[in-house]
């Protein structure tokens, strides 16, 4: 008979008041994992989920033991590996998030003085 281990944390969500709950089920040596929020509910993307798996997530103090029974499973798993994948990931897009703000503005510039220009006048040969 296989011995099932139910590990189970609290999160809030980062854009709402809610609270749901990430469950690892450990049985006959294979994990798996789910949330109760929606896109969890669907097999989905879940950032709740990755946030547990990863290290990453915040979750009640009474649910402390669990979360860090759950990293002590996930430790030796490349998961952990693409959490700081993603961690870099997310540094890069950050940055080129503000370069293309930067662009954006610079074309906003250019138009407004295209305009002003084409408003005040501009000599063309006729």
């Amino acid at each position: 008979m296989s011995e099932i281990k139910k590990l189970s944390v609290t999160i809030a969500s980062s854009s709402s008041a809610n609270m749901y709950t990430v469950t690892f089920i450990v049985e006959n040596g294979v994990l798996t994992g789910q949330c109760n929020c929606k896109a969890g509910k669907f097999n989905s993307h879940c950032k709740h989920l990755f946030g547990v798996a990863s290290g990453r997530a915040t979750v009640d103090w009474e649910d402390h033991d669990n979360y860090e029974a759950i990293g002590r499973l996930l430790h030796h798993t490349e998961f952990r590996a693409k959490a700081v994948d993603v961690d870099k990931l997310s540094i890069e897009l950050r940055e080129l998030q503000s370069k293309a703000k930067k662009l954006d503005d610079q074309i906003k510039a250019i138009q407004k003085d295209v305009c002003a220009q084409i408003n005040r006048g501009v000599p063309v040969n006729i």
